[in-house]
């Protein structure tokens, strides 16, 4: 079983900002040795991101997640259990989006279950165009 949890958040800097690259880097690098995967969707403002793998290991750097200077009002969306993995081959794949995309992403997670799970398929086919997920 694979645990995965949906989280959003406030960034401190504009898309676009090193920072970006810094967080992606370190991902990357990180997840590799956690067997953690994941997809980061960078908005105007701020992130929303899948992480899955294993329970202990997504709860661990979810709470080093919550504490990282660079982002605020860290909100934790959704988290449950599946069976396989939904960005597989990810170990933190990356998509900047529209305004419009915010805003569709924005309200399917405040109308709770159901559109969370609305927002995690589109995530899923953001990740899928490039045949890694």
């Amino acid at each position: 079983m694979i645990h995965q949890l949906l989280y959003t958040s406030q960034s401190r800097y504009p898309r676009g900002h090193r920072t970006d690259l810094d967080i992606l880097h370190e991902a990357v690098n990180r997840n590799r040795w956690l067997g953690i995967s994941g997809y980061l969707l960078r908005e105007r403002n701020g992130f929303c991101q899948v992480l899955e793998g294993d329970e202990a290991n997504v709860r661990d750097l979810f709470r080093r997640i919550r504490k990282d200077r660079r982002h605020f009002q860290v909100i934790q969306r959704m988290s449950r259990t599946a069976d396989v993995r939904d960005f597989d081959g990810w170990r933190m794949g990356y998509a900047s989006l529209s305004d419009q995309d915010s805003r569709f992403l924005n309200n399917r997670l405040s109308e709770g279950d159901w559109g969370q799970v609305v927002a995690l398929d589109s995530i899923r086919r953001l990740a899928r165009p490039s045949g890694r997920a």
